[in-house]
């Protein structure tokens, strides 16, 4: 809780601590690996500390962001979650989607025994809880071995003494989802328990949802209930780039789909989606896998390539897509949502022309996709005159009725639509269109402060 100037300064607090762990020789390259400026002339003047602190007041809400989500990988494990939890804080404006009564509730109506099965420093660390102790600790069991841990079951005393009631929803979605995961509770229990659970947080617009069993045992995940897309991504065709791919199922029990026919003319990404967006970084490391290049740098350069083939014919989306990347990559970095191009969201194997001009969706494929989690889904189309005119210029009320349908097809189905016009894109201000939009789009939803 609290302002977003107070987290901000608190993420400042966390990375000088992280910062002030390097020698005067590293901290340079320390710097230049999070993305934040060196400067030469305070440190020639300024004890180190006191050079980290005047450093990052100096830096940009974006730029403090960028480098506190570089340092989740690298820092000591007792600041990790601290940094966490304040990149949370920022994202919700510092705000509390799950009240304190409900919180309350919670710890009155779970059982005192949450963790079942789990003793309660696995529970802890299943949370992304650290101490500076336990960090202590574990520099101990390095050099002189394991020591003793407790193993009885964690607590809902141990949730309030950890910070249960301040925390950020995100880290309390963790825990919440920790106490009914099958390593730690099982069969009846786990299902009273994701019952109780499910029934308090409705009140504030949240539910659990059954995912994917382990051996044979539920797991769930927290949902809104209202917003967004209902439903997890499971598929990704995009970048058609040629002629109509024809799908079949592999196994379409499981929906696991393959190309039959021109599989070059499309991508398929079907990597588990976790609840945090589809970044770019996260998409160029699967092209490098998928691809087996040596480097996430050299995926990103073959994917944009990739992905520029299926744009190319339109100068609306490919101006679109350069400016994005070039104007938003620098800013956010490991942050940046996937802009992804040309994707299908209904699939007729036939085309138009096949079923004599009257084809059974409109509208196959969308512009491009961004995925900021599993239920918030931003499209974005640029329409030619194909969307609302002939080729001679005169109007065409079918076309604009499509167009208009199928934009409310997809609002009514939880997606943000965002339309432009090619011209508007193609005008000598084109570019400066495209970047005040996505810059109000990423403050709308926190990306950038």
């Amino acid at each position: 809780m609290g302002t977003l100037d107070y987290h901000l300064k608190q993420l400042r607090v966390y990375l000088a601590r992280w910062l002030s762990t390097a020698t005067w020789k590293e901290l340079e390259p320390r710097f230049a690996s999070l993305g934040l400026t060196w400067r030469p002339e305070l440190a020639e003047r300024l004890g180190k500390d006191k050079y980290i602190s005047t450093s990052l007041n100096q830096e940009s809400p974006t730029t403090l962001r960028r480098a506190a989500h570089s340092t989740l990988q690298d820092s000591p494990s007792f600041l990790t979650h601290q940094i966490q939890n304040e990149l949370w804080w920022i994202e919700s404006n510092g705000s509390q989607r799950i009240t304190e009564v409900t919180r309350r509730t919670l710890i009155e109506e779970l059982p005192t025994q949450i963790s079942g099965n789990l003793p309660v420093e696995a529970f802890k660390a299943h949370i992304g809880l650290v101490t500076l102790e336990s960090g202590f600790n574990d520099a101990l069991s390095t050099l002189f071995g394991d020591l003793p841990s407790s193993t009885r079951s964690g607590t809902t005393h141990d949730l309030v003494e950890w910070g249960f009631y301040s925390w950020p929803d995100r880290r309390l979605f963790i825990a919440l989802e920790a106490i009914v995961h099958p390593t730690a509770n099982k069969h009846t229990q786990q299902e009273e328990l994701a019952q109780t659970i499910s029934r308090i947080i409705q009140q504030d617009g949240y539910t659990l949802q059954s995912g994917e069993p382990i051996s044979g045992h539920p797991t769930y995940q927290i949902h809104e209930l209202t917003q967004g897309v209902q439903g997890k991504p499971k598929n990704i065709i995009f970048a058609s780039n040629g002629r109509k791919p024809l799908l079949g199922f592999s196994d379409a029990i499981n929906n696991d789909i393959v190309v039959l026919e021109h599989e070059s003319s499309c991508l398929i990404y079907s990597e588990p989606l976790g609840s945090d967006s589809l970044t770019w970084a996260t998409l160029a490391q699967w092209w490098a896998r998928e691809n087996k290049l040596a480097t996430k740098e050299e995926g990103a350069k073959r994917l944009s390539a990739r992905l520029i083939e299926s744009i190319k014919s339109s100068p609306g989306q490919l101006l679109l897509y350069k400016t994005y990347l070039k104007t938003f990559r620098p800013l956010l970095d490991e942050m940046l949502p996937a802009l992804i191009p040309e994707v299908y969201h209904v699939y007729d194997p036939k085309t138009a022309k096949e079923r004599s001009g009257r084809p059974i969706f409109n509208n196959q494929r969308m512009d491009f996709l961004i995925l900021l989690s599993h239920s918030k889904r931003i499209v974005i189309e640029i329409d030619g005159m194909q969307h609302y005119s002939f080729k001679n210029g005169q109007a065409n009320p079918c076309a604009y009725t499509n167009t208009l349908q199928g934009d409310r097809e997809l609002r009514l189905r939880g997606y943000e639509v965002y339309r432009f016009s090619h011209h508007e894109i193609m005008a000598h201000n084109g570019p400066q269109t495209i970047i005040s939009f996505f810059d109000r789009l990423f403050r709308l939803h926190n990306l950038l402060v």
